[in-house]
């Protein structure tokens, strides 16, 4: 398991992928957007590791501290 991983601290959930990547370029962020199987996208920290939601695909991947 990745070190850098709190699972606490680094998941949210979203409605949309649009939703999400307003709040994690809002709060300079930097994460991936999953979206799962039951429909949910969940916003994870840089550090999630693969595999972690065997359900979870990574769509999107935000570099927003850099914005």
């Amino acid at each position: 398991m990745n070190e850098g991983w709190n699972v606490d601290n680094c998941v949210k959930e979203f409605s949309s992928v649009e939703v999400a990547t307003e709040f994690f370029c809002a709060k300079k962020y930097d994460g991936h957007i999953l979206q799962r199987e039951n429909g949910v996208y969940t916003g994870v920290c840089l550090e999630y590791p693969d595999g972690f939601y065997p359900d979870a695909k990574i769509i999107k991947t935000l570099n927003c501290s850099s914005l």
